[in-house]
């Protein structure tokens, strides 16, 4: 009964430093593959939103399930093209003579987002330091965003 015990110790350890060492290694790959993106912070684009600027589009990476489920920022002036369908919708939705920021769950997803829109030839591009969680984190209120819909990714 002690070895089983100690067994399942040692496999749940090795589970939580796998996963640990899994994140590390996704964030370490993002940064690397994404060096040119320029971020813009919650306190930032607050100001921006506050202050009815609309030489911007905010467009949202997350999943259908993500934004369904939680809230958006910006409603009325948003695009919505989860990250996986980006290279085939933003050439249509995407304006590019506005600066576009991109924003996901935690920042990550919004990175790979704003290099891919940098490859593809959008020049003014920024993505959402930490995304909808930091955004919302900075007005003192909750995204929404349920840990089920988020994807796990690093915060970035």
């Amino acid at each position: 009964m002690k070895f089983l015990v100690i067994f399942i110790g040692l496999l749940m350890s090795n589970i939580s430093i796998a996963d640990v060492s899994s994140k590390l290694l996704a964030k370490n790959y993002i940064l690397k593959v994404t060096p040119n993106v320029e971020s813009i912070s919650p306190e930032e684009l607050k100001i921006r939103i506050s202050a009815n600027e609309d030489d911007f589009v905010l467009l949202d990476v997350r999943t259908f399930k993500e934004r369904n489920s939680s809230k958006t920022i910006f409603p009325r002036g948003e695009v919505h093209i989860p990250r996986g369908m980006l290279e085939i919708k933003a050439w249509q939705a995407v304006p590019k003579d506005k600066e576009i920021i991109v924003y996901c769950a935690k920042g990550s997803r919004g990175r790979l987002a704003t290099q891919t829109l940098l490859d593809m030839g959008w020049e003014d591009v920024s993505n959402l330091s930490g995304g909808i969680e930091a955004y919302y984190k900075s007005l003192d209120s909750d995204c929404g965003c349920s840990e089920q819909s988020i994807i796990n990714v690093p915060k970035m």
